[in-house]
């Protein structure tokens, strides 16, 4: 199979991303779109680095890798973050008095650094994936270095350790630092992708038949529902543990509904173009929530999130 595009991984990601949605703009209203959060973490982000790690390719050399994840992320974050997030709400701020709730001036060039300062908000998600690329491909360097009989095994214990240190410092800080943390804690889905995709998981499953992907669509199901009735919010490593239940399940069911219908209009394509998506749509919700929290004191609530979703 050609994993350079693959028609039901457009759809995944269209999905995925169509959750992301949803999730930024429910809470437009109080009463609104009352499900557990947990039902959108486990398949909105979980499935976006386990891809990433499932179609991650090293380079000849560390350059060669760092300039092509920086051409693919590095780069349009910059873009996007001094315009969206620093030249526009300045312009808007100091010129017209609107207010973004968020830092202005010349401390936005490096708000990037505190989470939730800075106005386009998920812009985080494509410096933390960055992050997490290069973090991985330095210990997979670092492995094949000191055994490399045995990379595959190190590779999997260091970045453990790296997890319980971003969970431990997550659990102990009150902030993260540029996503660091997020990168080492969201790092086992990455892990597991490189390793299925070592095993050509997804060319199988395509090649499934359809019986054995309801059942994995069940299971599937199971433990994200699972997941959901025993989160306890007083419980940070247990939440933890049920995050990577639930976010393995979560992407496991987005890939084998995805895996059945193949492709969706419209969906797939925002798939395609995921990247382009996840940078725009966080000013599409700072501008239109204000119109719409007008439209849901006239209409249910959930109704307001729904259309306020389909705009979008």
């Amino acid at each position: 199979m050609n994993k350079n595009r693959i028609a039901f991984i457009d759809l995944a990601k269209g999905l995925c991303i169509s959750i992301v949605m949803l999730f930024h703009i429910r809470g437009i209203t109080p009463d609104s779109c009352p499900l557990s959060p947990v039902v959108f973490t486990a398949c909105m982000l979980p499935p976006f680095y386990f891809l990433s790690g499932y179609f991650f390719r090293e380079e000849t050399t560390m350059r060669q890798f760092f300039l092509k994840k920086a051409n693919r992320l590095l780069v349009p974050f910059v873009f996007f973050y001094l315009t969206t997030a620093v030249l526009i709400p300045n312009i808007l701020h100091y010129m017209f008095g609107m207010s973004f709730n968020t830092v202005v001036g010349w401390p936005s060039l490096w708000a990037f650094v505190w989470p939730g300062q800075y106005p386009n908000i998920p812009l985080w998600f494509l410096w933390c994936l960055f992050v997490m690329n290069m973090l991985f491909r330095s210990i997979l360097a670092l492995s094949r270095l000191l055994v490399a009989r045995n990379w595959m095994g190190t590779t999997a214990i260091l970045c453990v350790g790296c997890t319980f240190l971003g969970c431990y410092a997550k659990s102990t800080l009150d902030t993260d630092i540029a996503n660091i943390f997020e990168a080492l804690i969201n790092l086992p889905f990455f892990v597991v992708g490189f390793l299925l995709g070592q095993k050509d998981f997804i060319a199988r499953m395509d090649a499934a038949c359809p019986a054995v992907k309801m059942v994995l669509i069940g299971i599937a199901f199971g433990f994200s529902l699972l997941s959901c009735l025993i989160v306890d919010d007083n419980k940070v490593w247990i939440n933890t543990l049920i995050y990577y239940v639930s976010g393995l399940a979560g992407t496991f069911l987005i890939l084998s509904i995805s895996s059945i219908i193949v492709k969706l209009p419209l969906i797939s394509y925002l798939g395609k173009y995921s990247i382009i998506t996840v940078l725009t749509h966080g000013i599409m919700v700072r501008m239109g929530t204000q119109y719409f929290l007008k439209v849901s004191t006239v209409i249910n609530p959930n109704i307001a999130v729904i259309a306020f979703w389909t705009v979008m």
